[in-house]
């Protein structure tokens, strides 16, 4: 799929893998269209998976983020296929979006990267016991247009 032609985008090209990775404020982002081209799929390095694998306990508060924490803003939590890092995921149907929502949803979901890696530092601060300050969540939620 060209994204030039789905949205008139010509400073975003799929690679050779069908993936693009760029990169927005602080946020290093990667996307890439779904084998079906019914969606587009984010997703971003959000912290080091090694730490979650080793502590039974943190892995089941990571996994319990999914269901339970607004700072996700309807993204998921993942481990990639190396077990080296946590990934922010995020899909939304293509045809939901146009070229402006394409760049709203970058944007926001850089935001959100920003705020999930805040979020899993605390946490791992936390279960190492070393604060029991809660963490405060932002109640936004990426918005399906």
């Amino acid at each position: 799929m060209e994204l030039n032609n789905q949205w008139g985008v010509s400073c975003l090209k799929l690679g050779a893998n069908q993936r693009c990775h760029l990169t927005v404020g602080d946020s290093k982002i990667s996307f890439a269209i779904s084998l079906d081209q019914q969606d587009i799929l984010f997703w971003s390095a959000v912290g080091s998976a090694q730490r979650y694998l080793e502590d039974r306990e943190l892995l089941i508060r990571l996994l319990i983020l999914n269901c339970d924490e607004l700072t996700l803003r309807g993204a998921t939590l993942s481990v990639d296929r190396d077990r080296r890092h946590i990934l922010l995921n995020y899909r939304v149907p293509i045809q939901l979006l146009d070229a402006r929502e394409l760049g709203n949803l970058l944007y926001s979901f850089a935001e959100t990267v920003a705020d999930t890696e805040q979020l899993l530092t605390h946490l791992f601060v936390q279960q190492e016991g070393m604060s029991q300050e809660p963490l405060h969540s932002n109640h936004f939620y990426i918005t399906r247009p």
